[in-house]
């Protein structure tokens, strides 16, 4: 258990620490909860919804001031 959740946060270390990426974003089908749970305890914010892959689909998003608040925290 909590594998995806630990692979979603091990992207999101390697986008931010090794990319000029200021912001990651992510879209799911609107009834796979597993994936909106692992975003959310990732730290993805529900941001409402987007077009995406031709479907209206749930949009959420993680900026890396975010981000780097979550790791400071997890540190402390």
């Amino acid at each position: 258990k909590g594998i995806a959740t630990e692979v979603c946060r091990r992207l999101l270390e390697f986008a931010f620490e090794n990319t000029s990426l200021e912001a990651v974003v992510a879209t799911i089908d609107d009834e796979n909860h597993k994936s909106e749970n692992v975003l959310l305890k990732s730290g993805f914010v529900y941001k409402g919804r987007m077009r995406a892959y031709g479907e209206d689909s749930p949009h959420y998003r993680i900026n890396r001031e975010q981000w780097g608040g979550l790791t400071r925290d997890k540190s402390n």
